[in-house]
């Protein structure tokens, strides 16, 4: 038989305020929909739930265009063969067996009904999966995607985290693509609403109840990291809590900025000068450089006299950035 599908503790964060997403790089914002070629590459992506470590996604060569919302939404036959580093082919058909990634069995899967989400979770005419385990309570007729991270059936709302408690399934709906593009990497990482709530995924544990946010006004802006509703602006499930809505903008990667302040994830950055502050682009395109008239920063940490934090805004900068004066 097949295995029982839950999950118990959080994973790991790096604080209470924001997660510790400092060496990804976000995506430009963009309306949902094709984004531009990806990085190809042959090596896995994973993350670990307890008791287990899941690969949920490959860079790919075969897929390296994002796929739309709709192509999110669609329900895949299974493949004919493995071929591991193609998302599209995370499930496959032997005779009547069905496989998923690291050649796991899904036990009692109707290889002739069964299909798949992009997202990992799948269904047959009796039954719904997430990877190789049976999703328990889910409804195979009704049970759909939503985009690359929310699931749901017409009672309960999923994520790779599990069940989204207090989610209401019949209002619930996806405020953007949910995917974030790691390096070719696609890894689940959306905001999502009901009638009364707003959610948020990371990529890590469970989802978060964004607690300030209010659903009616809500909006993403299209990242899965940012959103903002009448009053507040968010980061992730935490707020910006500082920020003016009417003036707040993103810069670029994690910099966002309002009329009189500069933020970093959800974090002011206090020394900042909002009049000359900007953000550097870096050579591998994920560290995250910024300068103003004063000072230049890697994150949120100007670099000063730290000779480590020098030396990575020499190897990451532009040659523009660094010769102009000393580093500070």
């Amino acid at each position: 038989m097949g295995s029982s599908w839950s999950t118990g503790r959080r994973g790991a964060r790096g604080g209470p305020a924001a997660p510790a997403l400092d060496a990804r790089q976000s995506r430009p914002d963009r309306p949902i929909g094709p984004a531009g070629a990806q990085a190809n590459s042959g090596s896995a992506f994973s993350c670990t739930l307890p008791g287990r470590r899941i690969v949920i996604a490959h860079r790919s060569c075969a897929a390296s265009m994002l796929p739309t919302l709709d192509e999110f939404r669609l329900a895949r036959p299974p493949a004919t063969s493995a071929l591991d580093d193609d998302p599209f082919h995370l499930y496959w058909r032997e005779g009547d067996r069905i496989l998923c990634r690291l050649d796991r069995v899904v036990a009692g899967a109707d290889a002739d009904s069964f299909v798949f989400y992009l997202g990992a979770f799948a269904r047959d005419r009796r039954r719904c999966y997430f990877l190789e385990s049976r999703l328990n309570g889910a409804d195979p007729e009704r049970f759909h995607a939503l985009n690359y991270t929310w699931f749901k059936d017409a009672n309960a709302v999923w994520c790779i985290g599990g069940k989204v408690k207090d989610a209401h399934a019949a209002s619930f709906e996806a405020c953007d693509d949910g995917v974030d593009d790691l390096d070719g990497t696609w890894i689940p990482h959306s905001y999502g609403r009901d009638e009364a709530r707003v959610f948020h995924y990371d990529f890590s544990g469970k989802a978060n109840w964004v607690r300030k946010a209010e659903s009616a006004s809500f909006r993403s802006l299209g990242d899965g990291y940012f959103g903002v509703d009448a009053r507040t602006v968010f980061c992730g499930h935490a707020s910006i809590a500082k920020a003016d809505v009417a003036s707040w903008r993103k810069l670029g990667g994690f910099y966002s900025r309002d009329d009189r302040r500069i933020f970093y994830f959800n974090r002011e950055i206090t020394v900042a000068d909002p009049h000359s502050f900007r953000v550097v682009p870096a050579a591998d395109g994920r560290t995250q450089l910024a300068r103003d008239d004063r000072h230049r920063y890697v994150n949120d940490v100007p670099i000063g006299g730290d000779p480590v934090a020098a030396a990575r805004w020499r190897d990451m900068a532009p040659p523009e950035e660094t010769a102009a004066r000393p580093l500070a």
